[in-house]
């Protein structure tokens, strides 16, 4: 009976270890551009690779004085239901009135994770040479804040 307690037990926690050896700890989450289309329209493509399901989405687009969203639209958001908002200024909102979310990454592919495009307009400041900044805000299914890394993009390179 003792050596089943003590296989059951270490069963359990073997459970909660991930691939780190560390207990109940998750990677955060990963945003960034994954492509610049500035042929005809500006148009960011942002990606999301998450290891948990994402209830709701808020990010700032930085700098704000470089370029005015046009439209935000499209991608993994859409296709779960998420309502999208946006003001001119950068700030962008996804989120469910239903209490859908966005289901983890299947794949650690930066294209098969298009979180949604964004449409903008240049603005007299904005430059080849530009860095464009995302500082996002995550949530997941109990409204808890999620940890993100937020990887860099320089136009141009």
């Amino acid at each position: 009976m003792r050596k089943i307690f003590i296989l059951s037990a270490c069963l359990f926690f073997y459970g909660f270890i991930d691939g780190d050896n560390q207990l109940g700890s998750a990677k955060p989450i990963e945003i960034g551009i994954a492509s610049l289309n500035a042929e005809k329209n500006y148009t960011l493509s942002i990606y999301m690779i998450s290891e948990k399901p994402v209830s709701g989405i808020q990010l700032d687009l930085g700098p704000q004085s470089s370029f005015t969203i046009d439209s935000v639209y499209g991608g993994i958001t859409e296709q779960n239901g998420f309502s999208l908002h946006y003001n001119e200024s950068g700030r962008i909102l996804a989120f469910s009135m239903e209490g859908k979310t966005i289901p983890a990454s299947k794949s650690l592919n930066k294209e098969d994770n298009i979180l949604f495009n964004v449409s903008f307009s240049p603005s007299s400041d904005f430059s080849l040479n530009e860095h464009i900044t995302i500082k996002p805000i995550f949530a997941d299914d109990k409204a808890k804040k999620m940890d993100y890394v937020s990887i860099p993009f320089q136009i141009g390179k």
